[in-house]
């Protein structure tokens, strides 16, 4: 589920944005909506 998020939102924050720090900012989202719906 962690993969399938990260390369999700990575995808959609650099098509957005084309930034490094949006794409780092929406990986940590993604990363921790991962961890809540994991758990």
């Amino acid at each position: 589920l962690a993969a399938t998020a990260n390369g999700t939102f990575s995808t959609w924050a650099y098509a957005s944005t084309g930034t490094l720090d949006s794409l780092n900012h929406n990986l940590i989202e993604a990363d921790q909506v991962s961890a809540t719906v994991a758990s």
